[in-house]
């Protein structure tokens, strides 16, 4: 019998974001591991997916998935968020199963006492799931055991894949796109405001697209304005799937500018954009600092220094100089992206629990 694994996520579909589709997309059932899940985000539940509140996690956790656990010779109880692993860590306790979790980004910094107290736990977590060397790292600092600690970079399908990569018409200037939440200033999206301020009397780029929504929308829409750029950047906050696949498809160049901010401390725990946009035939301009270093691969990506405008700059001009070169970088991207099995990322991420 395959061994059996449940899943407590905070951030589940249909909630948006990379940690969310991931969680999903790991813990598809495979000849390693079946799964159900305990979330509480809000939606439908069924037959694999149970939705409560936090407080009551444990309660569901012991009372409906205890004895399906238990069929199960190898069994695990596994936090998809840092915060809380110490209910990963009691749960298995109470159905004879190991303990896991999986991390990923800022969510292992101790910012306050709460926070502290959360991540204590973590030096008892049987299987730590890193998404990038950088997360492991941190990790290890905030008390996880450095044997327990493995890491599986996520190879999702997009559900933006396309079948070519967009053309420039001929004369026009570069449309640029980014993906991102816009809460954090470690998003580093005002230099991107900047590079379009210095691009965009060139002629060489024609629009920015900022797809993302937060509450630091309506300052970097003022920003821009400031800069006069207001009328050449999008900000058309958070929009269905359907419509960001049609913003992907009229752009040219992604853009992934997410530097490591001392002052937040803030950080990119990897960077799942940097594959949509790259499954969506760009080439992808990525911030050279922490879990993103393991987003970007060459040749489709070119990895540059987020607090460097001026090397922002000579890339973007270079792939608006050199039409064919970037589109031999949006095929690469694209070949890279139809290459990704899901279904070997999910049994990567259940060996690895399991350590074998």
């Amino acid at each position: 019998m395959v061994a059996r694994g449940l899943l407590l996520a905070l951030d589940y579909p249909p909630a948006p974001g990379g940690i969310s589709r991931l969680l999903d997309a790991w813990t598809v059932d495979t000849d390693v591991m079946e799964w159900r899940v305990i979330t509480t985000t809000a939606g439908q539940p069924s037959r694999n997916v149970s939705r409560t509140g936090l407080r009551s996690a444990l309660l569901v956790a012991v009372r409906e998935g205890g004895g399906w656990c238990r069929q199960a010779e190898e069994r695990l109880v596994v936090a998809g968020h840092p915060y809380i692993c110490g209910l990963a860590v009691a749960a298995a306790s109470v159905i004879g199963a190991r303990s896991g979790c999986v991390v990923y980004g800022r969510e292992l910094v101790a910012h306050n006492t709460k926070a502290r107290l959360a991540l204590l736990p973590l030096a008892l977590v049987g299987s730590v799931i890193a998404i990038s060397d950088h997360s492991a790292a941190v990790a290890i600092r905030a008390g996880a055991r450095r044997g327990r600690v493995r890491v599986v970079a996520p190879r999702l399908r997009s559900p933006w894949l396309a079948s070519s990569p967009p053309r420039r018409p001929p004369g026009r200037g570069l449309r640029l796109v980014t993906l991102s939440r816009l809460s954090e200033g470690y998003k580093n999206l005002e230099m991107l405001l900047r590079l379009i301020s210095v691009l965009r009397p060139l002629g060489v780029v024609d629009r920015l697209t900022i797809i993302g929504g937060g509450p630091r929308q309506s300052a970097l829409r003022a920003k821009a304005v400031a800069l006069g750029v207001g009328d050449f950047v999008d900000l058309p906050g958070h929009i269905a799937d359907e419509e960001i696949g049609r913003l992907l498809s009229d752009c040219h160049v992604g853009l992934f500018a997410s530097r490591d901010s001392i002052a937040e401390r803030g950080f990119e725990g990897f960077g799942l954009v940097v594959h949509e946009m790259a499954a969506a035939g760009l080439p992808v301009l990525v911030g050279a600092v922490a879990g993103a270093l393991d987003s970007g691969s060459s040749p489709w990506a070119r990895l540059l220094d987020p607090d460097d405008l001026w090397t922002w700059v000579e890339a973007v001009e270079e792939l608006y100089c050199n039409e064919a070169a970037r589109l031999t970088m949006g095929e690469a991207a694209l070949a890279w992206a139809r290459a990704a099995d899901p279904l070997d990322s999910a049994r990567q991420f259940a060996r690895a629990l399991l350590r074998r």
